[in-house]
């Protein structure tokens, strides 16, 4: 198991997939066995701006799935977004999985805060075996 944590509260204005700082790696001991991922933090959107953020999970710069649905949300807002995905990467090599986001509409939109009470986003690495 292997896991990693942010505290940093991320800025966005890109529509394109940015870093959140929330990554991970692990070396899978097999190539026959799964890779549970769990993620948990937040997001939402910046000051009043009307838009909605977007995240994905990646593995070494390879997209594997969206993290919910966009969010869209009042003026200044945001939500707990989590997600457990089942890789199957058959590999031996280390692997990297990182949590990507953007704002869908424009505007800016914030990952990992809650307006100044502190958070933690967090992503934990499980090895399946076959």
């Amino acid at each position: 198991v292997m896991e990693a944590y942010t505290t940093a509260d991320v800025l966005t204005t890109s529509t394109t997939y940015v870093d959140t700082g929330l990554a991970c790696a692990i070396t899978p001991t097999s190539k026959c066995n799964k890779i549970a991922v769990q993620v948990v933090g937040n997001m939402g959107k910046d000051g009043s701006d009307t838009n909605a953020t977007k995240a994905r999970l990646d593995r070494s710069g390879t997209t594997l799935a969206p993290i919910g649905p966009p969010y869209i949300g009042g003026s200044p807002t945001y939500a707990p977004c989590s997600a457990l995905y089942l890789d199957s990467p058959y590999s031996v090599s280390s692997l990297t999985y990182s949590l990507l986001w953007a704002v869908q509409t424009g505007g800016a939109g914030r990952f990992n805060t809650d307006y100044g009470d502190g958070a933690t986003a967090v992503m934990i690495l499980t090895e399946l075996r076959a």
